[in-house]
């Protein structure tokens, strides 16, 4: 059955989402109301960034950590970000966001499987819902037949958009978006590995190197940023192996800091 109390959270969530980016958009247009160094008493600037990413579940089977992880955050986030900003182009308003999108996650949803698996899991949730729909009814049970219709119409929505609206192609929308001037599409590191704590400098330069080039093959230029994931920065600093690990008289040795890749 469905979770009754979801379809208020979630509604609440979607017009607060829009509600702040609509206040985001006032105030990037407005100088007098921006949080810009320029403008006067200013605080600071501000920059709306948002983060997306998930591990590598399309050979995982399908649930808990399968396609079904892949497909609920497309059905759930992606697509309806992809609805809002345009939304807003079409409304004459700037998003001005800064997004996200790791390697991985970009890896996935242009896999041919996923769009295939995404239909499907599309369909299961409208047929559940309306199947839902008629047990609610027949129960009298009004008010949660009204959540199984919400849900049964938001993924169709969604299918539809993803199919006719997108292409199929989440990726490229952002794409489209991003080459429109609407919004800022940053990299991360190529699977979200944690780079303080990686052994090698190589391994933290291969991480960075694949996480730019995954960029470039799938938005055309290279990034202007990048998400450090879990947001863990290492500086350059001088490193001794722990005690009793490595030769006694050994020198320190530099290590460069994130920035330097």
């Amino acid at each position: 059955m469905l979770a009754p109390p979801r379809q208020g959270v979630f509604r609440g969530f979607h017009h607060a989402f829009r509600r702040a980016i609509r206040l985001h958009i006032i105030a990037s247009h407005s100088p007098s109301a921006a949080l810009s160094d320029n403008a006067p008493n200013a605080l600071g600037s501000f920059s709306l960034v948002l983060h997306a990413h998930l591990p590598y579940v399309l050979s995982h089977g399908k649930w808990p950590h399968g396609t079904d992880w892949v497909s609920e955050a497309a059905a759930e986030t992606y697509v309806p970000l992809l609805n809002v900003f345009n939304r807003l182009v079409d409304e004459g308003l700037q998003p001005r966001v800064t997004l996200g999108l790791t390697p991985i996650l970009c890896e996935m949803l242009s896999d041919l499987s996923f769009m295939d698996e995404f239909q499907n899991y599309l369909q299961g949730k409208i047929e559940g819902a309306r199947g839902n729909g008629r047990e609610f009814a027949e129960q009298g049970m009004d008010s949660f037949r009204d959540i199984a219709l919400f849900w049964e119409n938001w993924y169709t929505g969604i299918a539809r958009d993803f199919e006719h609206k997108y292409e199929r192609d989440i990726v490229g929308a952002f794409r489209r978006l991003q080459d429109g001037g609407h919004l800022e599409i940053i990299t991360s590191a190529a699977t979200h590995g944690y780079l303080p704590l990686l052994g090698r400098d190589e391994s933290v330069r291969a991480q960075i190197v694949l996480g730019v080039a995954t960029y470039k093959k799938h938005f055309g230029r290279a990034p202007r940023g990048i998400w450090l994931p879990e947001c863990a920065y290492r500086p350059s600093y001088e490193w001794s192996p722990p005690q009793g690990l490595g030769a006694p008289d050994a020198a320190p040795v530099l290590r460069r800091g994130i920035e330097d890749f």
